[in-house]
């Protein structure tokens, strides 16, 4: 859950909250702390305020009234965007009903005038709440009206009332109390330029009319306007300033019969515990429509946590996934549980565990520290039984005493889709203040509450309260829900006898919510008043059925959904017959008589493909004991026209991009930049030379064997095609009397290399005995190795004594040392045998090299047709560094901002990361601006090329066939980015050919565009079938794929088109802990680090986090990119910008080992002081001799009277000057003595403190921190 918690964190500067007022994007905020605005792009003074009130009892603090006729008045110039913008207030009617036949305006934008437009929000008298955009030049007018809640008003009652519009979206939005009612954006009818709004802006006005009272009274309080269409995400996070949500609370009882931990699960030994199965996910989304079952308790010595989740069931067949095997890894990306615990003296302990029991834990952060824990797990018919005792000891804690309160988080995670639930209704899993607090009891009991999760997406609350303990005490039990002011309101109450248990039912569907947040409740309490459980959640609600069909258009035919979620029946009592039409006819009837679950999916196929026929799906659902119908719906579609994206041709050529040069081959000896492969016959590789080294220390050998044991000789190697200077293939065969193997491969210019083996039998079936690659490299070439983890993002770092003999199956090994690397690669064990099994690679070392070995058959196997095996390596550095890297700033608020190199846009894109501008006007004046300002930066914008906005149109069209599989939703990036979105996967063509198209018409829109930010550049695992990716085994099991060969052909073309149209041009790359080198190759700049969020929140300190070999393994030169640290304090920015030493141990790392640092959430003041010593020296010309270069160093500097090697030291040369930076990596104060070549000054840049002529000096560095000399 790691990730996720670092993603939020990312963006939490751009959600709401009650602490401050938001300033993205706001053009207008009024508190009404007095009638001039708290804020205003425009005048903040009202034009005109007659009969304005301050009031004292505003929805937050003071409000505001119209006290008789007249209005409040401001000016529209500035404070809004007729292209686009939001408008939203609190309203309260003092004494008026919605019913009343009386009008009330609540705002008017403009004025009906020649030449000018207008559009206003007002109750019409009859009792509709009602938008009108009119223009007195055009007849008719647009409306948006909702009558259904609003004549149920009632006087003194707080509302939310909210208009969105947009021209770009074609889409205007009423919303009343958050819930939106969707209508087109007509061009004729809307103001277009604020000349059209000359008139301004009124609020609350009263008149003296037909159809008016003018006695009547309207408090309004925290009036918005935003220059953007904020969406539901929006418009919920303004509802809920000032309301803040609260905690859960249970009580954790302390048991006398501690559990067997056996994974069983057995009658009666869980009658203590707390139980509880209210799990929702993250980001307020509502309940999970998966049951995941919780069971707590705890004695003098142990905390006792057991949870019972579903395997198979619900809306899909889910397996239970475990990949990772080793201590300390991404165990939170498999199927997992979860537990946080804060104690009540601040230790904070985590703990991860999946089914297989492998164990993820930490201790304030540090994941060095390991428990002892028992563990069970137990994976039986439709669930999976994960126990666990985590002694009180092994957490660092100290028994709680009864009455206690500690701070604890319990997730599930679920790999299939990703989704993250908890017991707790937060956005972030390590938030504090949204962390259950758990009252530690005593042996009297508790009460346990188990929710029908079916039934609540239906809106029906169906919940079983259990009382358990030792003595009798009767309970009392409460579901309520939460009105808008934060007041809790009962929905029904029971009581619980002792032992016993009771229910709870209530029809949420036949309640007015209108008054209530979307929220609900639950208490339980004994008889002497004591809480036992109070949580409360949001809801998310369903329409009894929704359709949907998405296209697949790699396939020609349609996805289709049919979503039963909020049908209010049993799904044993429901049958749906199915009805798939073309043009109105017929084309497939089908009967689900037993569904599996309340989302069914499947594919149908029409007859032809192309945009002039209508579809239709219709769907009825049926009683099954009456055989009535319970409800109709149908859903109809066309096949858009063709799309000018599709089979775009952008990127797609055979020239050779800066800075790489063209290709060339002397017989076998193909050469690109810095690099020479010699190939075999067979077309392997004899030699890997990177900079005249050879990294091979053997000829690879490819062995494919049959019947007999024969081995296959692959031999007269041809190349094909007319040889370019891009690309070079090749191809070899081998055959015996039953089996034939071709080998094709090609090399690109970057040195990237991939290989097709295709295997087929020569009659109907045949025998594969042995299918098995192997090369090796010489030991002086290895000093750590990158092993990346199978379904993982992440790679593990290892020192050469630490790399493992055996591996299971990964998609990238790297292997190298401080100056070259080489990386081999495979997208998926497809076709391997034995199936899955774990020591598919060995590592071996044999004298002085070290023999890698693929092992993809390795028993027999009988082959009824062709089988294909890819794999692929490359040579690094990959390509030269640009000169100056080292002197390269990012753009920051410093005195040497102007000095910056590169210059991030945030905040620009109408969704998240996505090649839409929220203004295109807007983004072209600040590109102006930005490059009037500053000519030597480049400007990257940020893009997210992963994430698809699920309210985009090609989502509606494409999603199915687009998403990663398995399917991971991310939530609304605060109103800046409404809606939500979901993973896309690059490696699906269409969606590839969608992005780099619009990517080509990006840049000539905004030709000051000359580079980018990707973030996360690394290829992912899917297993989406509708593009191709994924394989199932022998079992019908599916199996994701790494798709690296598409992934590196998006990133490669995106290359191409921006140094086609820039040369200069930077591209940025995120990757943390690994580097996946045939993506890798095309950025110029790779941040790292997000990965240390959770561990820098506990410790800010990074001499705790970077070791020496993660900086020479991730952050050296051997790859030819440009290595730059990206600071994690997303959590502590506050402190990190203010405190000193959290930046100076940053730089100490970035001086000693020679990489640049991202200067955003990190102290200006240390940066400017460095930069102050580093730009006038020559930093970005300097040489650079690193500190595991000893020798070297030492002829120019001798590093003398240390005990321990915490000292280390990084020199830089330039122009007959040296910069030592002289590390202090120890815990303790350390007094190195310096040796210098000359008898000259020396001086301690930092302090500025002359230390003598040397040519011997001894400086004391304090712990942690670092000194720069100067000679």
């Amino acid at each position: 859950m790691k990730w996720f918690s670092c993603l939020l964190a990312a963006f939490s500067i751009l959600s709401l909250c009650a602490a401050a007022v938001p300033k993205d994007g706001v053009l207008y905020y009024n508190s009404f702390n007095s009638l001039e605005a708290d804020y205003a792009a425009g005048d903040a003074k009202p034009l005109n305020a007659t009969g304005a009130k301050i009031v004292p009892d505003g929805k937050i603090g003071n409000g505001f009234m119209q006290d008789g006729p007249g209005s409040f008045k401001i000016a529209a110039q500035g404070n809004i965007n007729p292209q686009a913008g939001t408008i939203a207030m609190w309203v309260k009617p003092v004494n008026w009903n919605g019913n009343d036949g009386k009008f009330h305006n609540f705002f008017t934008v403009g004025a009906l005038k020649a030449g000018r437009r207008t559009f206003q929000l007002y109750k019409y008298y009859n009792g509709h709440l009602m938008i009108l955009a009119r223009n007195p030049e055009v007849s008719g007018n647009l409306s948006i009206y909702e009558s259904k809640h609003f004549v149920q008003w009632k006087a003194g009652e707080w509302h939310h009332l909210a208009f969105s519009w947009s021209k770009a979206d074609n889409r205007t939005v009423l919303y009343c109390d958050g819930e939106p009612m969707i209508g087109p954006y007509k061009e004729e009818f809307f103001p277009q330029t604020i000349e059209h709004l000359i008139d301004g802006i009124t609020f609350n006005s009263i008149a003296n009319s037909l159809h008016w009272d003018e006695n009547n009274r309207t408090i309004m309080d925290e009036i918005y306007i935003f220059d953007y269409a904020i969406g539901d995400g929006g418009v919920d996070a303004l509802m809920h300033i000032g309301v803040k949500d609260k905690p859960p609370m249970f009580t954790v009882p302390k048991i006398t019969r501690p559990p067997k931990i056996d994974g069983i699960m057995t009658p009666g030994e869980y009658d203590e515990f707390f139980s509880t199965n209210t799990f929702v996910e993250t980001g307020k989304a509502g309940f999970y429509n998966r049951e995941t079952r919780l069971f707590v308790a705890y004695d003098n010595e142990n905390l006792y946590v057991t949870t019972q989740s579903r395997t198979k069931g619900g809306d899909q067949n889910i397996e239970i996934l475990a990949q990772r095997t080793k201590r300390d890894s991404e165990v939170w990306l498999d199927d997992a549980v979860e537990v946080l615990v804060m104690s009540s003296d601040k230790t904070r302990f985590q703990l991860v565990c999946n089914s297989i029991g492998t164990i993820y834990d930490s201790r304030n952060g540090n994941p060095k520290y390991d428990g002892k824990y028992e563990v069970a797990n137990l994976i039986s018919g439709i669930w999976w039984v994960n126990e666990m005792i985590l002694p009180f000891k092994e957490l660092g804690m100290n028994a709680p005493q009864p009455g206690e309160r500690w701070l604890i988080h319990f997730s599930r995670d679920w790999k299939n889709p990703f989704v993250f639930v908890s017991l707790a209704d937060t956005a972030d899993f390590h938030d504090p203040s949204m962390m259950p607090r758990w009252v530690f009891g005593d042996t009297k009991g508790t009460a346990s509450v188990r929710l029908d999760i079916e039934k609540i997406q239906a809106q029906q609350v169906d919940l079983t309260i259990m009382a358990t303990g030792t003595e009798k005490a009767a309970l009392e039990a409460s579901v309520y829900s939460i009105t808008h002011a934060g007041a809790m309101t009962p929905l029904q109450t029971c009581k619980v006898a002792a032992n016993d248990e009771s229910k709870i039912q209530v029809d949420l569907s036949q309640i007015d919510m209108t008054q209530y947040q979307n929220k609900l409740g639950f208490a339980v309490t004994r008889a002497d008043g004591t809480i036992l459980q109070k949580s409360e959640f949001a809801m998310r609600t369903y329409p009894p059925m929704q359709l949907n069909a998405a296209l697949l258009s790699a396939k020609k035919s349609f996805f289709y959904t049919i979503d039963i979620s909020g049908l209010a029946a049993p799904l044993d009592k429901v049958a749906l017959e199915c009805e798939f039409l073309e043009d109105g006819k017929t084309l497939k009837k089908w009967t689900i008589d037993r569904p599996e679950g309340r989302i069914l999916t499947g594919q149908i196929s029409p007859t032809t493909w192309n945009d002039q026929h209508q579809f239709a799906l219709k769907v009825i659902a049926i009683d099954k004991n009456s055989k009535k119908s319970l409800l109709t719906k149908q859903y109809d579609w066309k096949i858009p026209a063709p799309e000018v994206w599709r089979n775009t041709e952008a990127g797609i050529d055979h020239t050779v991009p800066p800075p790489w040069i063209p290709m060339t081959r002397d017989k076998n000896a193909i050469r690109m930049w810095n690099r020479e492969y010699r190939l075999q016959a067979s077309g392997l590789p004899e030699t890997l030379l990177s900079g005249g080294t050879d990294l091979l220390g053997q000829p690879m050998k490819l062995v494919v064997s049959g019947k007999n044991d024969k081995i296959l000789r692959f031999s007269a190697l041809q190349y094909l095609e007319t040889e370019r200077e891009d690309e070079i293939k090749f191809q070899s065969e081998a055959s015996d009397d039953e089996l034939i193997a071709v080998l094709a491969g090609k090399i690109e210019f970057d040195g990237f290399s991939w290989y097709d083996l295709k295997i087929r039998p020569l009659k109907t079936s045949a025998l594969l005995k042995k299918v098995q690659l192997r090369y090796a490299m010489p030991q002086s070439e290895i000093n750590y190795a990158q092993l990346s983890v199978r379904g993982s993002g992440y790679a593990d770092l290892v020192k050469n004594h630490e790399i493992p003999q055996t591996l299971d199956f990964s998609n990238q090994i790297l292997l190298g040392n401080d100056y070259r690397a080489l990386a081999f690669f495979m997208e998926n064990d497809r076709y391997y045998y034995p199936e899955h099994r774990k020591d598919v690679i060995s590592i071996i070392q044999q004298d002085d090299t070290r023999i890698i070995t693929v092992n993809m058959v390795s028993d027999p196997l009988v082959i009824n047709g062709e089988v294909q095996y890819g794999f692929g390596w490359q040579a690094a550095p990959v390509k030269p560094l640009p000169s100056g890297w080292r002197s390269w700033i990012q753009h920051y608020r410093g005195r040497h901002n102007k000095q910056s190199k590169l210059f991030q846009i945030w905040s620009w894109s109408r969704w998240y990361g996505f090649l839409r501008p929220i203004s295109e006007k807007e983004l072209s004046l600040n590109l102006k601006s930005w490059t009037k300002n500053y000519p030597n930066m480049i400007m990257q914008p940020y893009f997210c090329q992963y994430i698809l906005s699920m309210i985009s149109e090609e989502y509606k069209l494409y999603g199915v066939e687009w998403s990663s599989v398995p399917r991971m939703e991310l939530m609304e990036f605060g109103p800046r980015y409404p809606g939500k979105s979901v993973v896309a996967c690059i490696g699906a063509k269409t969606y590839a050919d969608f992005w780099l198209h619009t990517l080509k018409d990006f840049l000539d829109d905004y030709p000051e565009i000359n580079g980018c930010y990707w973030d996360s550049i690394d290829p992912r695992t899917c297993e989406n079938e509708a593009h191709d990716h994924g394989y199932r085994d022998s079992k019908g099991v599916l199996y994701p794929t790494t798709d690296i060969l598409n992934v590196r052909n998006f990133y490669k073309r995106a290359y191409k088109i921006l140094k086609q149209k820039h040369p200069d041009a930077i591209i940025t790359g995120h990757s943390s802990a690994r580097r996946n080198l045939p993506t890798f190759a095309f950025c110029d700049v790779v941040y790292d680090g997000e990965q240390f969020v959770s561990r820098v929140s506990a410790d800010p300190d990074y001499t705790n986090i970077l070791s020496d070999n993660y900086c020479r393994g991730f952050f050296g030169t051997q790859f030819g990119i440009v290595p730059m640290l990206m600071p994690a304090y997303y959590n502590n920015e506050k402190m990190a910008t203010t405190e000193l030493h959290p930046t100076e141990t940053i730089y100490l790392h970035s001086l000693v080992y020679g990489f640049i640092v991202h200067s955003h959430r990190i102290n200006n003041d240390v940066t400017d002081k460095l930069l102050d010593i580093t730009l006038p020296f020559g930093i970005g010309d300097a040489e650079f001799i690193p500190p595991y270069e000893n020798e070297a160093q030492a002829k120019i500097v001798k590093l003398s009277g240390l005990v321990t090697d915490d000292v280390r030291m990084g020199i830089y040369r330039n122009k007959g000057k040296l910069l030592i930076a002289v590390g202090n990596f120890g815990t303790a104060e350390a007094t190195p003595t310096l040796t210098f070549p000359n008898v000259a000054p020396v001086m301690e840049r930092r302090s500025g403190k002359q230390l003598g002529n040397g040519p011997t000096v001894s400086v004391t560095i304090a712990p942690h921190n670092f000194v720069l000399l100067e000679q």
